[in-house]
């Protein structure tokens, strides 16, 4: 069923349309958008589909629709009392303090500037201080709180535009990450209700596999994983639902709050969470707790009105503009067409593949987990839950099938089939009596203690740290740049000494921030105009700012699909072309002048 999904992948063709006229891989291959969704829905399906024909016919496990919706209608709640475990509790505070240490003594990240990634967040927030609005005079890429916040945050707190006080927050924000994925995995142990010594032994495999594949994700030139929070708290909350659903309004209603939070964190993570809670209300409505939904959608509107006061009638309207704009756009722009499985001629093909073999893995065993009787519902709808958002959060490697996206975006899907490979190897009969309670305990701890740090090798005196966070946070930012930039930046210096503004139309987005000039137009990052639309708008804004000096080409240009500007952005180049002053080319870049 596999091999005969995999053959039907380039029969699958929507008729391919782009009324924005928009330039990208998808154009040139008059690629649809959402073709790829399709090709993957129905390679999961097909093998799924078959699975559930032949196990129903040959009576290997037999399993109904029917039986599949009822396991979503619980009647009364597993309201058994949660044992107190004491070792459990100690583990999980000592991981938290093993997880600080690390944060302490970890070393700084002193790798050269990623001047597309870094620079991105850079000078959004240096646009939102010069202008002091959001998104009124800033297209924004991702999110208010992706874009901006971060270093206005890095900014404050450390009392420095720096490029290591980004860093810094960035280091932090892992923390975090790592900590609410520590407290995911106390939660769904105690949501399995096992003995003590259960507990313990599996909440260590269970916390040490997402700890490790997390970290795993942590690529040297964007080691950025915060962005999952979102979902992460998501699920947090739903164990807390699952594992006591009485008196649980309190966490209801901050569940509600993330329907907003999680667009301004991430746009894309956001999106996928406000899909997830149509589901959760259809399912609070088939077990008729008409008052758990009134809390909920209580809390939905609480984070969406205090949003809207907050940034005003103006700066809501931009956002929603903005938003609905990068949802046209954005794959269009940016994508990347996912490889053919087994027969790709990508170099990606083999990585897509096992993604989409895991997706597929993870969907089977789920539904013979439905099947079991003896399994409570409320570990059944969870699985269900999470399975539905690792999926959506796939669509990130689907749309953008490069060797990043692909990795980060099954993350879900991988932690997905460690709580299951976990949940048959409970079922395993074990007798966990036979050791005494403390060598579980020591055992645990000198397992997450190695998990917990990130590099034995490379661990810091933890008495040193405020000498090298200051020292850190002093250096200066050409530290960070090669000396291409240094020589660009201080030629460019002396160019743009006069100008109240300058455009960038290269991948260099840092340039704004680095030279400490405000964008001429809402375009920070040129990976955001596609469309004859935002084309025309961004020749609108050049106008009525009085641009003068645009700078093209430069030395990164893997991001883009394309990467010609003449191509990309033809009315753009066209305008360029006519108003052209002067030319001039310094290493890889080139400054115009209009």
């Amino acid at each position: 069923a596999i091999f005969f999904s995999a053959h039907l992948w380039s029969f699958i063709k929507l008729p391919y349309s782009n009324y924005g006229e928009i330039i990208g891989q998808y154009s040139l291959n008059n690629h649809h958008k959402l073709n790829d969704v399709l090709r993957v829905t129905v390679f999961i399906a097909i093998p799924i589909a078959i699975y559930l024909f032949f196990s129903s016919y040959f009576n290997l496990n037999k399993i109904k629709f029917s039986e599949l919706i009822s396991q979503f209608r619980i009647k009364k709640y597993d309201n058994k009392s949660i044992l107190n475990n004491e070792n459990l509790n100690l583990i999980f505070l000592i991981s938290i303090l093993f997880l600080f240490f690390n944060f302490i003594t970890i070393n700084f990240p002193s790798n050269k500037f990623d001047s597309l990634h870094e620079g991105q967040l850079l000078t959004s927030a240096y646009q939102n201080l010069e202008t002091n609005t959001i998104w009124l005079k800033q297209y924004l890429q991702n999110s208010l709180f992706y874009d901006v916040i971060i270093s206005k945050i890095s900014f404050f707190l450390y009392g420095e535009q720096s490029i290591s006080s980004l860093r810094l927050n960035i280091i932090f924000l892992n923390l975090l990450t790592d900590i609410f994925l520590l407290l995911f995995s106390f939660l769904f142990i105690k949501l399995l209700n096992l003995t003590h010594k259960k507990e313990v032994f599996f909440f260590t495999l269970i916390f040490a596999a997402i700890l490790i594949l997390n970290r795993s994700l942590h690529e040297w030139f964007w080691p950025v994983r915060f962005r999952d929070i979102p979902l992460i708290l998501s699920l947090i909350f739903l164990l807390l639902y699952f594992i006591n659903e009485k008196k649980n309004y309190l966490n209801l209603f901050f569940l509600g709050t993330l329907s907003a939070g999680s667009l301004l964190w991430s746009l894309d993570k956001g999106l996928f969470l406000n899909i997830i809670f149509c589901l959760f209300i259809f399912y609070l409505f088939l077990n008729k707790k008409i008052q758990n939904i009134s809390i909920f959608i209580l809390g939905i509107l609480f984070s969406w009105v205090t949003f809207y006061f907050l940034v005003g009638s103006i700066e809501f309207n931009s956002f929603l503009s903005n938003t609905i704009s990068l949802i046209e756009q954005r794959d269009y722009i940016m994508g990347i067409i996912h490889p053919e499985p087994f027969f790709g001629d990508s170099n990606h093909t083999s990585r897509a593949t096992k993604n989409l073999l895991i997706i597929i893995l993870n969907a089977i065993l789920i539904l013979n987990i439905f099947r079991d009787s003896v399994t409570r519902k409320e570990i059944k709808v969870f699985l269900f839950f999470i399975f539905a958002l690792s999926c959506l959060n796939y669509t990130t490697g689907i749309s953008r099938s490069d060797s990043y996206h692909l990795k980060q975006g099954i993350f879900f899907h991988n932690l997905t089939l460690s709580l299951i490979v976990m949940y048959y190897l409970e079922k395993i009969k074990f007798n966990f009596e036979i050791l005494n309670k403390n060598i579980y305990l020591f055992s645990s701890l000198i397992i997450v203690f190695f998990v917990s740090i990130s590099d034995l090798k490379l661990i810091n005196n933890p008495l040193a740290f405020t000498d090298r966070y200051n020292k850190f946070l002093k250096l200066n930012d050409n530290f960070f740049l090669d000396k291409n930039y240094i020589s660009f930046i201080d030629y460019l210096e002396k160019k743009a000494k006069s100008e109240e503004c300058i455009q960038v139309l290269s991948y260099d987005v840092s340039l704004n921030y680095l030279l400490k000039k405000k964008s001429c137009s809402n375009f920070t990052n040129p990976l955001v105009i596609g469309s004859k639309k935002s084309q025309l708008q961004f020749i609108n804004q050049l106008k009525a700012n009085n641009a003068n000096l645009v700078i093209t080409e430069g030395p990164i240009g893997y991001v883009d699909p394309v990467n010609n500007l003449d191509q990309r952005l033809p009315y753009i180049a066209k305008y360029l072309q006519d108003n052209l002053s002067k030319e001039l080319k310094f290493l890889d870049w080139k400054i115009i002048f209009l």
